[in-house]
């Protein structure tokens, strides 16, 4: 049994779309929010079930507080593995990868330049990025929704909560576009995915690092989607030791 663990339960779209178990069938179906996976293991183990591998993604799970999701003594021998998260600081508070890291059998982070391997958000992988080269028209918003964007435009508008929309409307919403104004990281991650002009509004966490004009060229839907077909053979690689 292979667990992928995240934030699961939360309304934050981006968090439900980035576990890589949603692209990557071999990674299976048994999963838990992250924060009561000591319970989950706990529970596994008391019934007598067999853990193979705890896989880590993805979403900004790494940040000054998130240790204790990592470190947890129930899950210190088994295989352990990091897929597409990156760091979630807020602007302006110091900032170095935990040391914690280096006892993970894998470890691919979304922002560059880290000391891993860099490995973008799985969900880059959706079947739901099919039509890249369409243009689109005029602004949209894609707001946090803990966050909001002033829109005194009156531009066309969601937000990252969980809605009836769901993934498939929010790519669409994007398609249609041809700027997007966000202070979502995975709207903004979603909207470069589909070659659009993108607006990071105000951002609010070290996380928008990731898109700096110096790596302007890593998130393109191709590129992306190039790294984890290297990567998934040596996770698998590793998953099967």
């Amino acid at each position: 049994m292979i667990i992928n663990t995240y934030y699961k339960n939360t309304n934050n779209l981006g968090d439900c779309m980035s576990a890589p178990h949603h692209y990557i069938k071999e990674l299976g179906d048994y999963m838990c929010d992250v924060r009561y996976l000591d319970r989950y293991v706990e529970f596994i183990e008391t019934g007598g079930g067999k853990i193979d591998a705890i896989v880590f993604g993805g979403g900004g799970i790494i940040h000054h507080d998130s240790y204790i999701y990592f470190t947890n003594p129930r899950i210190e021998n088994y295989k352990k593995l990091i897929i597409g998260i990156g760091n979630n600081m807020r602007t302006g508070r110091p900032w170095e990868y935990p040391e914690w890291l280096d006892g993970f059998d894998y470890v691919g982070l979304r922002d560059p330049d880290n000391p891993y391997t860099w490995l973008p958000c799985a969900s880059c992988l959706s079947e739901e990025f099919g039509d890249i080269m369409f243009k689109g028209h005029g602004w949209v918003c894609y707001s946090h929704y803990d966050h909001l964007i002033p829109n005194t435009d009156n531009l066309p508008m969601l937000t990252n909560k969980k809605t009836p929309h769901e993934f498939s409307g929010v790519i669409e919403f994007f398609r249609k576009a041809e700027f997007v104004i966000s202070n979502s990281w995975h709207g903004v991650y979603w909207a470069k995915l589909l070659g659009k002009q993108v607006e990071v509004y105000e951002p609010f966490g070290n996380r928008f690092d990731c898109f700096l004009p110096e790596h302007e060229e890593l998130w393109t839907h191709q590129n992306c989607v190039d790294v984890y077909e290297e990567e998934i053979p040596k996770i698998m690689a590793i998953l099967k030791q």
